[in-house]
């Protein structure tokens, strides 16, 4: 089987900013610690750090969101189609065995949405789609004509016969 998308937004964000996982935070902390020790007013440092935690954060938010990968997919007649930031990708169905949505480590923190483990669509006949969902608490849909997805840290690999 040779892939025809594989997306991974991981790797994207590690080359933008490798840092700041560890070392970034590491800094960020020493030089707010300086700053309130320092400070003749605690609470402008206190407000300071604040705002510089919530930058980062957010920063890393924003990578991660436009990094490679799709936040939906779903069968569309003869086609399977993935989108991700208004950029639409269409595979012929007739070539899809397999979609899967695989973990990946490392995702932020604070990526509570995605819950999933594993999520994989089989064509069955036709348009019948059989979406297994292999999480917390496993649930499996028969038929479906729509998956949505927020992939986070995921990759999508579409697979053909």
């Amino acid at each position: 089987m040779r892939p025809l998308l594989v997306a991974d937004r991981r790797q994207a964000v590690r080359a933008l900013w490798p840092a700041l996982p560890l070392g970034g935070a590491l800094a960020v902390l020493a030089i707010v610690l300086a700053l309130v020790a320092s400070s003749s007013e605690p609470s402008d440092a206190a407000i300071f750090a604040l705002l510089v935690t919530l930058l980062l954060c957010s920063g890393r938010c924003v990578l991660w969101l436009l990094g490679p990968g799709c936040n939906g997919l779903w069968v569309d007649g003869d086609d399977v189609v993935a989108r991700r930031l208004g950029i639409t990708t269409r595979v012929p169905w007739s070539s899809v065995e397999r979609v899967s949505f695989a973990s990946a480590p490392g995702r932020p923190e604070w990526s509570t949405w995605a819950t999933f483990e594993r999520t994989s669509l089989r064509r069955r006949s036709g348009l019948n789609v059989n979406v297994e969902v292999l999480a917390l608490g496993a649930a499996s849909l028969a038929n479906a004509r729509r998956l949505t997805a927020e992939c986070d840290d995921r990759g999508i690999r579409l697979e053909r016969m």
